[in-house]
């Protein structure tokens, strides 16, 4: 009942926050079809964002390891665990240009859909072969830009919080486009809400060095994308362990 309670201001702030914020960015993305083609400025308004939405909701917390790892000059294949629709908002803290990988079924979700939409990311229809295709080339345009994809190597959400079998696109990709890997583990964005009630948590983002475009060139996909899923399920038990 407490909870309850507490969540509804939550809602009465965050709820007309995440709206203002669309609105805003649909005249930014609207300014961008002039100047900004990259959509570089929208990118950082849902940095802006993502990070606000942990300063809007007191009783979520966001702690974010390794930003040294990345270059912000270089453009990677970013990988990361993919645990609730959340997982989008929050990777958002990144400080890189990138272009998300999704299905194009998240593309109808109010708000996060809309802002993808609008953002020019990557939609991708599951099992179908013509539209990986169209995703491979395009991600290879982007990187060739100089901007980072974002890929769930797992396709879909895990329901039991635990890391499946990563699948070999994302390893296709930075190998044919001779890109770095840069691996990411998250924790927590499937505990923001219990139910429709806002909980207490921690979401904890840890960003790993970086594999080399050399080393990734010199692996073959199948064995990269195995390796990365071992790497990223130890370091979600590590940052399991340190709770």
């Amino acid at each position: 009942m407490i909870r309850a309670l507490i969540s509804i201001p939550t809602y009465i702030l965050l709820l007309p926050w995440v709206i203002l914020f669309v609105v805003a960015h649909t005249l930014l993305w609207l300014v961008s079809l002039l100047f900004d083609h990259d959509g570089r400025a929208m990118q950082w308004a849902c940095r802006f964002w993502s990070r606000s939405l942990f300063v809007a909701v007191p009783s979520w917390k966001l702690e974010v390891e390794g930003v040294e790892n990345i270059d912000p000059k270089e453009r990677y294949v970013v990988t990361i665990n993919h645990r609730s629709m959340l997982d989008i908002p929050v990777m958002f803290t990144l400080p890189v240009m990138f272009k998300w990988v999704s299905k194009r079924e998240v593309y109808r979700i109010p708000f996060i859909g809309w802002i993808l939409w609008e953002r020019g990311d990557i939609a991708i229809r599951r099992g179908n072969t013509s539209s990986t295709i169209e995703m491979m080339e395009r991600g290879k345009e982007f990187l060739a830009k100089g901007i980072s994809v974002n890929m769930f190597p797992e396709g879909t959400r895990s329901r039991d919080g635990e890391i499946h079998r990563y699948k070999d696109g994302a390893f296709y990709l930075a190998h044919e486009a001779a890109a770095p890997i840069l691996p990411c583990v998250m924790d927590g964005t499937d505990r923001l809400f219990d139910g429709w009630k806002i909980a207490r948590c921690t979401v904890r983002l840890r960003i790993l060095p970086p594999i080399s475009a050399e080393e990734v060139a010199a692996t073959e996909p199948k064995q990269m994308s195995k390796r990365v899923q071992a790497m990223a399920t130890e370091v979600l038990a590590d940052i399991r362990a340190k709770k």
